[in-house]
């Protein structure tokens, strides 16, 4: 067992999971995001229709925003960032 696991309780197995399924979630609150703005774009192509309003489209976005500033806060205080989340999501893939 790695230092690491000593120090956290868990498995490596387990952090493994936890750790995905965060990065899971990361990746659905992104999809959601770029549905929202996409939805208000004027293309004749669009995905999706855009049926919020202004102060929900705010609301979520203030929502997300709290979700991953608590997850930066559980990662040493670094701010988030959609890059190192990215390649957070392919280093695991590598594991």
């Amino acid at each position: 067992m790695s230092e690491e696991a000593k120090a956290h309780a868990f498995s490596e197995d387990h952090q493994r999971h936890v750790r995905t399924t965060f990065q899971y979630i990361d990746k659905l609150l992104s999809e959601a995001e770029h549905a929202m703005s996409d939805a208000g774009s004027a293309s004749p192509f669009q995905r999706h229709s855009d049926d919020t309003t202004p102060i929900q489209r705010k609301v979520t976005h203030d929502y997300i925003v709290r979700i991953r500033e608590g997850d930066a806060a559980r990662h040493g205080g670094a701010p988030y960032s959609a890059a190192r989340a990215a390649l957070r999501r392919h280093m695991g893939r590598c594991d």
